[in-house]
């Protein structure tokens, strides 16, 4: 042991997917990669577009917002869509 490197070695099973993954020849840190890759593209795509709803929806009594964006929402287009009935209208 003195200036020797001592090598750990495992006598528990692989498990059976890392097994079939090296039978594949396939490198398991870029597979874990990948998959780390998705799953945080679609946590960050799931929150942003839950953002950008949010935000449309907060939005939603500026004039600007409700006549050019939300009135043309093919289901719910019609709640924001306000015409004022003449009587009102000052002009």
């Amino acid at each position: 042991m003195s200036g020797a490197m001592r090598l750990y070695v495992s006598t528990r099973p692989k498990p059976l997917l890392l097994r079939l993954l090296a039978a594949c020849h396939a490198d398991l840190t870029k597979t874990q990669r990948m998959l780390t890759v998705v799953t945080r593209a679609r946590l960050g795509a799931g929150f942003g577009g839950v953002a950008g709803i949010f935000a449309l929806f907060f939005f939603a009594e500026i004039p600007r917002v409700s006549q050019d964006i939300l009135s043309k929402v093919p289901i719910i287009g019609e709640h924001f869509i306000h015409e004022v009935p003449p009587e009102d209208n000052p002009f």
